[in-house]
Order: structure tokens, then sequence, then C-alpha cells
């Protein structure tokens, strides 16, 4: 499946016994779904810290630049549809509809829209607490 799982973080939150402590968001994206990152790196607003091929790639900003971005969910994106003969979890609003490949084989593929997004998980209460001026940890794993 071609796109980003994107995990924002709260490091000064996190517990040392709960690995998920400290997660404000994550959610899943197709093709483009990582564009509002790179216009923040553009800006000066976000770092990238550690690049590792999508494996994650690491970013750190300000929760001031980046909490406002997710009032109402993952920041919108154009980005482009495309086939994958490796299903999503889930399409907003039900899973992908499966379409036959034309080769005439069984093979199934699955269109992804554009625009997609998929698994989501924002912890509301957490954005509305953190401080503005807490550095935060953007990861964006490759889901390819």
């Amino acid at each position: 499946m071609l796109g980003w799982w994107i995990i924002i973080e709260d490091p000064a939150s996190a517990k040392n016994d709960d690995p998920k402590a400290g997660r404000l968001a994550d959610w899943e994206v197709g093709i483009g779904g990582g564009e509002w990152l790179t216009d923040l790196e553009k800006a000066g607003k976000a770092v990238l810290v550690k690049s590792n091929c999508g494996y994650p790639n690491s970013y750190k900003a300000l929760a001031g630049d980046v909490l406002p971005l997710l009032n109402d969910g993952p920041p919108s994106f154009q980005g482009l549809g495309f086939f994958t003969d490796d299903p999503p979890f889930e399409v907003s609003g039900g899973r992908a509809d499966g379409v036959s490949g034309d080769n005439g084989d069984e093979e199934e593929f699955y269109y992804i829209p554009a625009g997609w997004t998929g698994r989501r998980s924002f912890d509301q209460e957490a954005i509305a607490a953190c401080p503005f001026d807490r550095e935060l940890v953007i990861e964006v794993w490759d889901l390819s």
C-alpha cells in the first residue's frame, strides 16, 4: 500500500511503562498526505532530525505550529488516487472497494482514492492540554 503512517508524540508527557503515552495523534494517509509536514519544514517550522527512507523519518516541531492543523482531524490534501493489490485496513466511510484485474487472472486490486485517510486516532484531551511551546516528535512511516 502506498502511503504514510504519521505519528505525533509529546515526549515530555510520555511514561516509561506505556509505549503509547505521549501519543497525541496517529493516522494513515495516501500519496501526498505528508505535504503539510513538508510545508512546515520549508517554512522553518519543522526540522528533519532523522531520515531513514520512511522507516521512519523523524521530525521535531513546536506544538503551536502543528496542533492547530489537527483541529478537524488529519490535514486535508489532494494527493493521487492509485490501484494496489495490498488492501488498506479501512477507507474513510468503509473498506476499500475491490476491483478485479483486467488481465484475466484472479488477482484482486483495490482503488485508493485521492485524499485517502485510513485508521486514525486523535487524543483530543491531550492535544488541548499540550502547551504550544512544547517540542513534538513527528514520525512518518512508509506504508509501502
